[in-house]
């Protein structure tokens, strides 16, 4: 039921708004600069390895801790924030 609703809203967007640009509106997503990701793990003694993925809400990159282990970091996307950490 529920995804036949979605597709009866998608397909009727789509015959409203064929005419016009603005009939959609884009998910806003915040993005943070890569280099104010990397100061912010700077500052609490991560190395970035990898470039920031955006992953279900948040951003996910590979860098290594300060015990020297390689861990995956999760960072808020709207300030550049570590939320957590996931060890490999």
């Amino acid at each position: 039921m529920y995804s036949r609703t979605i597709l009866l809203t998608a397909a009727s967007l789509a015959v409203a708004g064929s005419g016009t640009a603005d009939a959609t509106p884009m998910l806003h997503q915040p993005l943070v600069a890569r280099e104010k990701i990397s100061a912010r793990l700077h500052l609490r003694h991560y190395r970035l390895l990898s470039e920031p993925r955006f992953v279900r809400g948040h951003y996910v990159a590979r860098s290594i801790a300060p015990s020297g282990r390689v861990v995956l970091v999760e960072i808020d996307p709207e300030d550049g924030a570590l939320i957590g950490e996931i060890f490999i």
